[in-house]
Parts: C-alpha cells; structure tokens; sequence
C-alpha cells in the first residue's frame, strides 16, 4: 500500500460520509499570523472553529503540509520530523467525538488494513476544571481497543489563550510480537485490560505470541497516529474556560508515521514518502 492510495482512501472515506475537501494551505502564513509557519491543518481554520460559517460546509477534509520546530530535539528519530504532511477531518458544530472515533477505527481496520489488537487508545482523565471524557470512553469500550487514561497529554489548546478541549489519541504499536513489555512504573490509569475482546479474538495474542502489556506512556514503540480533538472551550487571559459558540470535532493523522507502519518499516524514512 502507497502513499497515494493512503491519501485516496483517507479523503473518499470521508468524502462519503459528506465532508468537502479543501486546499491546503502555504506553509508561510499570510502577514499578520502570530506564528511564523503553518503547524498543522486546523490553524488556517481557526475563523471557523470559533464560528464563523465555513463557505463549504460544516464537514471538511484535507491534507496540509506542516512545518513544526518544536520537536527538534527528536527529529531524525524513527517516528519526527520537521516537514510533514497531516491528513485532517473537521466538524464545524456537526457530529461529535463519539462518532469520529468510530469512523476512525473503522478506516483504519477496514479501510486500511490495521489490526485492531495493535491498537491502543489514550483519553483525557479529568481535572480540576473539567470531568473525564467518559463519552470517548465509552466508545473505546464498545469497540473493545484498550485506554489509558491521561491529563496533561490529553487537553489539546493552541497556545495559552483561544479554543481548546478534551483529545483522544489513537496509538499504533510498531515494536513487532513476542515479548510482553514490563512497564516503567510511570503514573497512569488503564481501562480495558489485555483479556479485552475484538470480534470475538483475544487481544493478548496474535497468532500465539504475545502482544505487550505496558501502555502508551510506558514504551514509545506505541506511535501515535491520530488524534481526535473535542474542541469545547476557550480559554481565556485569566486561564478560565468558556464555551465555544459551537462544539467542534478537529483531527490530525500523520501521513508518513501511518505508511512507514502500513508498509511494515521501523522508520519514516523507509517507507515510500521518501
């Protein structure tokens, strides 16, 4: 499976369930942007997810090329880079996060191949502000893919002030079968155990091996790959939170970590983007 066919599934999947694509925007913003280049597909959208009506509709779909400096320090690892292409789908006061989440899972299981027992999905555990995001929860027990509950890595905003809110992350494991992981004892809470079932099969195994038993947070060999973003609120100059004029759905896939990982590669690097 090549990059191109990634992208074609990934924009007729959603062109059918009745999202418009739209041009990805330049890497330099237009004069005026607070920041120097375009780091992900929602930020020449952020007129829109605070309210302002969207010429094309209130169900979009693109690929945007990214430039992001903030990883610096990883790029040229197996999973970083610099310049990326982001695969994205919004929501603009349509459906909500329930039902992005089991779109995704069924695109990446049936559209795309992925085994749902390499699967592993983290989602927000509450605060003082704000309650867990049970909704996310409960979609992820329904399909049987385990959770790690999180806070900090889990609250998706763009910078200290405008929207923000709860985010569920699905993870893909790239570390290969045959040994269970031991963990790191990092702090975390794990809904949905290895025993959890996917159509009827065990997860704890693939063809008689062993899958790993340890958690996002406990072993990077667990990518992350999507990110579903509620976006609820914002946040204002004193840090308090109100509510958007509309509840938004925005999510980001990485194009090049999903094919390095469909095409069985240990790297981006390796795979056909390059």
């Amino acid at each position: 499976m090549n990059t191109d066919h990634v992208v074609r599934t990934f924009i007729d999947y959603f062109r059918e369930r009745g999202h418009q694509r739209i041009t990805g925007s330049t890497l330099l913003p237009p004069p005026g942007d607070p920041v120097l280049f375009t780091t992900s597909g929602m930020h020449p959208l952020t007129p829109y997810l605070e309210g302002r009506p969207h010429p094309l509709g209130n169900r979009l779909v693109n690929v945007q090329r990214c430039l992001r400096t903030t990883d610096l320090d990883e790029v040229g690892d197996p999973t970083h880079l610099t310049v990326f292409q982001m695969l994205g789908t919004w929501s603009l006061g349509d459906y909500e996060g329930p039902q992005s989440l089991r779109w995704g899972y069924e695109l990446l299981t049936e559209g795309l191949g992925v085994d749902p027992r390499m699967m592993y999905a983290t989602v927000f555990g509450g605060d003082d502000r704000t309650g867990p995001d049970t909704a996310s929860l409960e979609v992820w027990e329904e399909l049987g893919v385990p959770v790690e509950l999180t806070v900090e890595d889990n609250w998706w905003s763009n910078g200290p002030t405008g929207p923000c809110g709860p985010d569920s992350e699905i993870f893909l494991w790239t570390g290969g079968v045959g040994r269970t992981g031991t963990g790191t004892g990092i702090e975390s809470e794990s809904y949905i155990t290895g025993q959890a079932q996917t159509g009827g099969v065990s997860r704890t195994t693939v063809d008689g091996v062993p899958l790993p038993s340890n958690t996002p947070s406990q072993d990077n060999r667990w990518v992350e790959m999507w990110n579903h973003v509620t976006m609820r609120y914002r946040r204002l100059d004193d840090g308090s939170l109100v509510p958007l004029p509309q509840r938004n759905v925005d999510t980001g896939l990485g194009l090049e970590r999903l094919v390095a990982t469909l095409q069985g590669k240990s790297s981006v690097f390796e795979s056909d983007v390059f």
